[in-house]
């Protein structure tokens, strides 16, 4: 993992800090404080960071956000009495 990546985990990571347990977000903030420090990540705390991603930070993909968006636009017909 190069320093980009660690970085980019890292700031996505900072929105999920409120539903985080304590000992997740007492890890992230202890890698947050070594990415602040400008260090590399060791092989166990790579480890750490992606495990934290992974559980976090959930991606959709474009057929997600598509069928979300159809979901939102589709037009509702009216119940008529029946």
């Amino acid at each position: 993992m190069n320093r980009q990546e660690q970085q980019r985990f890292i700031r996505d990571l900072q929105e999920y800090t409120m539903k985080m347990t304590r000992d997740d977000l007492y890890q992230f903030e202890m890698l947050d404080m070594r990415n602040r420090d400008e260090e590399e990540l060791d092989a166990v705390a790579q480890r750490t960071l992606e495990r934290l991603t992974a559980k976090y930070v959930k991606r959709k993909t474009r057929a997600d956000v598509e069928e979300i968006w159809k979901k939102l636009t589709e037009k509702k017909e009216p119940n008529k009495g029946e």
